[in-house]
């Protein structure tokens, strides 16, 4: 019996192990793909220019069909 619980403990000891690490993988790998699209949209924002979500300059005239620069929230 006492075999049992020392052979359960340790197979939620390696759980518990596999978890934080696969935690830690994830908040690395998240990190390295923000980083990737961060630098993937200032290369096209080097392009294109600016996005058309980026609040406008009062001297600039408002794009037809545009929010005039105002972000709308979608409450996500």
């Amino acid at each position: 019996m006492i075999d049992a619980i020392g052979l359960a403990a340790v197979f939620v000891a390696l759980a518990v192990a596999a978890f934080v690490a696969s935690v830690r993988i994830g908040i690395l790998v998240g990190r390295r793909l923000d980083v990737a699209l961060e630098a993937r949209v200032a290369a096209a924002e080097a392009e294109e220019g600016p996005p058309s979500d980026v609040p406008m300059l009062e001297n600039q005239d408002p794009q037809p069909g545009g929010n005039n620069g105002r972000e709308e929230y979608s409450g996500e």
